[in-house]
Formats: structure tokens, sequence, C-alpha cells
């Protein structure tokens, strides 16, 4: 354990196993015809400033699975009259998602199948950082109990081609120990899934 860990993690964790994992999709529909996924976590860490989930579903007999690291303290993105507020609510680099290995290809697959856009593509081995957009309307602190939600951009850079550009919600209740990836727009489906991919 590194000198960090000890000084600055604090692990919780749970064998997925001893998790009653669900289907990925058993998630409210928010709209019809929107295919959303629904993720456990099954262990959490606290770093220095900002806090790492492992989260996991079935697809099928098959356990998926991906990490997020999330800032423990981001701004609003909604003011107190309920507006967006623009200059408050963009963040770069505050929500990160990375592969666990095996579980992480398998939700590849489990995605792609979902979505009916066929990859034989592992996921991606480079740590993914959308910019994200806060849609809550008090201070992020995903340390207290609570359920909060933002909506990622992914290849939103000027040297990223249009597309490639695509959009996600990601809901975390930290109350419910669930994470939430909801689509914004069916259209983006065939990008998403190349974002995800070791390309």
């Amino acid at each position: 354990m590194s000198l960090f860990s000890l000084f600055f993690g604090c692990n919780k964790s749970s064998n997925s196993a001893s998790i009653n994992l669900e289907q990925i999709t058993e998630v409210a529909e928010k709209e019809k015809g929107f295919k959303d996924i629904l993720l456990k976590i099954v262990s959490e860490q606290k770093m220095e400033d900002s806090y790492v989930y492992i989260a996991k579903g079935l697809s099928g007999s098959k356990v998926v699975g991906l990490k997020f690291e999330i800032k423990s303290y981001l701004p609003n993105g909604i003011d107190s009259n309920g507006n967006l507020d623009p200059k408050n609510g963009f963040i770069r680099n505050a929500i990160k998602i990375s592969s666990i290995g095996k579980e992480s290809d398998e939700f590849l697959k489990a995605i792609s199948k979902l979505y009916e856009f066929s990859t034989n593509k592992k996921f991606t081995n480079d740590t993914l950082s959308p910019t994200a957009f806060s849609l809550n309307k008090s201070i992020v602190e995903v340390e207290k109990l609570g359920y909060y939600k933002f909506k990622l951009f992914f290849r939103d850079n000027e040297n990223d081609k249009e597309e490639d550009y695509c959009e996600l919600y990601l809901n975390i209740n930290t109350n419910e120990k669930t994470i939430e990836l909801l689509e914004k727009d069916n259209e983006y489906r065939k990008s998403i899934i190349r974002a995800l991919s070791d390309l």
C-alpha cells in the first residue's frame, strides 16, 4: 500500500458476489425508447479530494462493471431560481471513468448489444474524463448521502471530430449506492460505444 493510500485512503468494499447485483437495464425508463443503465456501487474509496467507486451489474449471467472517480466538492449548475448557470456548472476533470478489466470489457459488449451497434473492441485503457455539467441546485459533496445528477460531454474538444461527440447523463445515489447512466439522445449511441472502446 502506498503512503498516499495509507494517509488519505479509506476503503469501504464489499465482495460483489455478496451484493444482489441487478440486470443493468433494471432502471426505470425516463422516457419511452431510451436504453438506460443501472449499476450498484460495490466499493468506495476516499482519496485526498475525490471518491473512487467501483460499480457493477449483470448482463444476462455476466458481471459487468466500471470505475468512477468523482471530485468530492463540485459547484452547483442550477441557481436558486431553477435556472441553468453555465458559468458555474461546467466542470472539467470532475468525473473520470475507467476500466476494471474483464468486467469493463463485458460492460462494453452489453451496452453495444443494448444500443444495437455491435463491436469486437475492448473497453478503452485510457481514463475517460468527459466535461461535466452539474445538474444540482447546491454544492455537490459526494461524501454526504444524496442523489447527484450530471450531464457528461464526451469528445467535445476542438480537435475532436464532430461525429464522435456524444452526451450521457450520470446520476449517483450515495444513499442507495447506485450509479445510473441515462441516454440523452439515442442518436449518440454509436459515438458512445466508440468513446468507450479501445480504438
